[in-house]
């Protein structure tokens, strides 16, 4: 039995619906496009595009288009807005249209950034699991700038919750992979980060040795405003140490040398 042969009116009204989802998809294209634009000097117009984009998209079912539209209001609700609550609900929405589709990619950038939402929202567990999961899917894809990050922000919270043994650990391992993708900038702050873990351990020369070689590396590159706000940063360990009672003569002669190199 052969089909039914569409009337003229039917393959009418199929060119028409066709015609208003391509127009309605295009608009929506438009308004991705000038909320960009709008994002940074007038990010109340951008937010407006980013919705009526997520409306049209939702419209012409297109599912990629509403993810895309999701992340942009995210963006304006958490890091413009401070409205962490929305922001979460956006990426957590992006997170399930990418899951269905199994965008691992994608769904590594929204777990890295759901992580902020709970960090922002104070809630460190659920922080750590998020970025947790966003460094095993980065490191899948080689991702080494986003593995780095997601490094930096565990070593913060265990730093935060107190198990600084972790914090340090993940901070060891943020610096071997800034330093194979020569991030001086990143090796620095690596090196502070450890550093200030370190003065919390009361391992004190070692805290001022990881400050030394930050400053090292911005020497390197020629940051004197990271130089003197590492050399800010010496002063007030060496003043802390200095204000203990008894001092060892391994701890006074690294306070020695490195007052001499840097003639504070």
């Amino acid at each position: 039995m052969s089909p039914r042969k569409k009337s003229k009116k039917e393959i009418g009204n199929f060119e028409e619906e066709t015609m208003t989802l391509l127009r309605k998809g295009k608009e929506a294209n438009e308004c991705i496009d000038l909320g960009r634009k709008f994002l940074n000097d007038d990010p109340n117009s951008a937010f407006d595009y980013f919705q009526k984009a997520f409306d049209l998209y939702e419209e012409v079912h297109n599912t990629m288009g509403q993810a895309n539209a999701l992340r942009y209001l995210g963006l304006i609700y958490g890091p413009i807005q401070k409205d962490w609550e929305n922001c979460l609900d956006c990426l957590q929405r992006a997170y399930e249209i990418h899951a269905k589709v199994k965008n691992k990619l994608f769904m590594g950038e929204e777990v890295h950034n759901i992580g902020y939402c709970y960090f922002y929202l104070n809630k460190y567990d659920e922080a750590i699991e998020h970025f947790e999961k966003s460094l095993r899917i980065h490191q899948e894809f080689g991702n080494n700038d986003r593995v780095s990050d997601s490094l930096s922000n565990l070593g913060f919270l265990y730093r935060k919750l107190g198990n600084l043994d972790k914090s340090i650990e993940y901070y060891q391992q943020c610096y071997s992979i800034d330093l194979e993708l020569g991030n001086s900038h990143k090796q620095a702050q690596d090196l502070i980060d450890m550093a200030a873990v370190l003065s919390m351990k009361g391992d004190h020369v070692e805290a001022l040795t990881r400050l030394e070689e930050a400053h090292d590396v911005l020497n390197k590159t020629g940051n004197e405003l990271g130089q003197i706000k590492v050399i800010e940063e010496i002063k007030k360990n060496i003043t802390e140490i200095e204000n203990e009672t008894k001092l060892s003569p391994k701890i006074r002669q690294a306070i020695d040398r490195i007052k001499k190199k840097f003639k504070i």
